[in-house]
Formats: structure tokens, C-alpha cells, sequence
């Protein structure tokens, strides 16, 4: 599982913006479940937009995007609104044709938009409920993989269990 960390960045403090990522990549890492932050690799003052050009947005932009093309799951920090928070959760709800459309969850949301609460599936109040989930969803996908390796399908379409031997 690959987790997208989407929040504000422009709308907040830099050590708001930051806080709440780090806490999130830290419970993550003990999990052994990769994120992708968009802000990462990013020199201050293009994510505080002191210098923000009409290119350096655009890069920002599609870079953004690629990483949610290459996440499974979107985090959404809802505390504070932000128009790029709601593109990467429609980017992500929308999907391609290649993966198809991501789990989106957020936390701390309080509004009613009907685009947000269309676009997220699930809505938790704390950072750390909404790792916690995802982190129970992961390891329900890997037992999961487990179960399934292995198994093919009858003729009459019943799982069919039993070792096969291989030469």
C-alpha cells in the first residue's frame, strides 16, 4: 500500500503543513506502508508560494498529480480548506484506466460540501483513527492475498483449494 498525504500546504503555516505529514510517515514507516508527500522534495519557498510562478505551479501541479497516480490511497488532512487537496481527492476518485480510482479517507472535516463527502469513502476524526484504519485495511489486504494465492476456480465456479503438484 502506497498512502498519498493530501492537506493544505498554501493555506497554512509551513510547520503546520509539515507536522501532521511527519506524523503520519513516521506511524506509517513502523507499519511498513510507503507514503508520498508532496512536499517532500520541495525547497520552502515554493511550498509557502512566495515565488510562486505560473511555471513553478505547473510543475507543483503535475507533479503532485503523478504521485497520487502512483498511490493506492489518498490521506486527506481536511482541517483546513485548500482547492489542491479537493483536485488530488477527485484526481484520485476518478481513477485510470490502468489502476482505477484510489480508498480516499480524511480526517477532520467539518463541512458539507457534497463534492468532498463524494469523493472520500470514509471520514475519521483524529490523524491517528484514520491511520489506524488504514493501517487495519492493509494488513485485512495482505491476509487476504495470502488466502487467495494459490487458489483456482472450479469448472462450476467454486473455489478449489486443494495443492496442486507442478513439475
Amino acid at each position: 500500500m502506497r498512502v498519498y498525504l493530501a492537506g493544505a500546504i498554501e493555506a497554512v503555516r509551513l510547520p503546520e503543513a509539515l507536522s501532521w505529514r511527519e506524523k503520519a510517515i513516521e506511524l506509517f514507516d513502523a507499519e511498513g506502508i510507503d507514503t508520498n508527500c508532496p512536499i517532500r522534495d520541495r525547497i520552502p519557498d515554493e511550498v509557502l508560494g512566495e515565488t510562486l510562478t505560473l511555471e513553478k505551479a505547473k510543475r507543483i501541479f503535475w507533479h503532485d498529480l503523478r504521485l497520487v497516480d502512483c498511490s493506492d490511497v489518498i490521506l486527506a488532512n481536511l482541517t483546513a480548506a485548500s482547492n489542491g487537496t479537493a483536485m488530488e481527492l477527485y484526481h484520485g476518485f476518478v481513477g485510470d484506466d490502468r489502476k482505477g480510482s484510489t480508498y480516499n479517507i480524511a480526517f477532520g472535516y467539518k463541512g458539507k460540501s457534497a463534492f468532498i463527502m463524494t469523493v472520500v469513502d470514509k471520514f475519521c476524526d483524529t490523524l491517528e483513527e484514520a491511520v489506524e484504519c488504514l493501517i487495519q485495511r492493509n494488513k485485512l489486504s495482505a491476509t487476504t492475498a495470502v488466502v487467495t494465492i494459490g487458489q483456482s476456480t472450479t469448472a462450476s465456479g467454486a473455489a478449489d483449494t486443494s495443492a496442486k503438484a507442478t513439475s
